[in-house]
């Protein structure tokens, strides 16, 4: 029997392979359904996931997780000159990013607000052959060193750390940033990043903090179409001006990683059982079948997994009809992120 490295070398596809190391490798329910995403928005290309090696006929890497950045992984980029994409990074000092500042660092998506100042400051050394100068590292600066013809080819801040810090007490003066906490909402605004249309696709989290309930419906409003799933806000007085929510109880996994599956399928996800368990919905063997060895998705059985039922038929109408919006949009904007990935490899 092949190992699971083995496994991973072996391709039968004629798609140009990317090889993912770092985070997606660590087994549980969320990565390997965040995997499973993206496998879901790339079928253009052979994603494979690994942090022991990298493919021998990979055209590109996306690295994930600080721990990855190190000799071994630089010196094959190098040799081979392979493009980096950096997603979910979590780059901590500007010691890492310069084991990074010499590669072709062409995507960037970045996990949190510092990581996207780092990144974008990199970014633009690596693109125009000077450092930006920034004086301070404030959102206005940022926005006002790349809102122009001079910016970097495509870099996205995919912010993990939604707190009492970062709340957007005004969205729109906030517009420059892009908040997002899942790879739907990446692609989503990977085709747009740079323009003022930032609320096709958000998600708000406040992992630290309740969010301000008053706050949270003033910020629905300004969306279009909403999908929102929020954390530590009570889904009770919320449950109708959200169009993507889920239970309290229910898996903090689920609960995240159940909104990429609506907007990826176009299937309403909501958790609605307080005894709802990772095991009861999807088992890693189950995700296994699916990605390996050729990342195959079978939809049906992938969403038999879940349980979709809302009591609620104008919620449930509501709810898939969003959902079908967003996965169209979705779809489209994937598509034109593959294409930067394309013209990149």
């Amino acid at each position: 029997m092949p190992s699971e490295m083995q496994k991973n070398v072996i391709s039968s596809s004629n798609r140009p392979i990317i090889q993912c190391i770092g985070w997606y490798n660590k087994n549980n329910f969320g990565d390997d359904l965040m995997a499973l995403g993206l496998s879901i928005l790339f079928p253009d290309f052979d994603l494979k996931f690994s942090s022991e090696f990298i493919h021998p006929e990979a055209r590109a890497v996306i690295l994930g997780g600080g721990d990855v950045i190190d000799d071994y992984y630089i010196k094959i980029i190098e040799d081979r000159k392979l493009p980096v994409i950096i997603f979910g990074a979590g780059l901590r000092s500007w010691t890492e990013l310069e084991l990074l500042s010499h590669l072709d660092l062409r995507l960037a998506i970045m996990r949190n607000y510092n990581d996207y100042v780092a990144v974008a400051a990199q970014g633009y050394r690596a693109f125009h052959g000077a450092d930006p100068g920034f004086a301070t590292w404030t959102p206005a600066v940022v926005k006002n060193k790349f809102r122009s013809d001079e910016k970097p080819k495509l870099m996205i801040a995919l912010n993990d750390e939604f707190n009492a810090r970062w709340r957007i007490p005004n969205p729109d003066r906030m517009m420059h940033f892009f908040w997002a906490n899942y790879v739907s909402e990446v692609l989503a605004r990977a085709a747009s990043v740079w323009e003022n249309d930032w609320w096709t696709v958000w998600a708000c989290f406040s992992t630290k903090q309740p969010l301000d309930r008053a706050m949270a419906y003033d910020i629905t409003q300004r969306m279009s179409p909403p999908l929102i799933e929020f954390d530590q806000v009570n889904m009770v007085d919320l449950g109708q001006s959200l169009d993507i929510y889920a239970d309290m109880q229910a898996s903090v996994s689920l609960r995240y990683h159940g909104a990429v599956l609506a907007v990826m399928t176009g299937t309403p996800f909501v958790a609605v059982s307080p005894a709802l368990k990772t095991d009861n919905f999807m088992r890693e063997n189950d995700l296994e079948d699916l990605l390996v060895p050729s990342n195959s998705i079978d939809y049906d059985v992938l969403l038999s997994k879940f349980n979709t039922s809302v009591t609620d038929k104008a919620m449930q109408s509501r709810l898939t009809n969003v959902a079908a919006t967003n996965h169209a949009r979705l779809k489209k904007a994937a598509e034109e992120a593959a294409a930067v990935l394309r013209a990149i490899i």
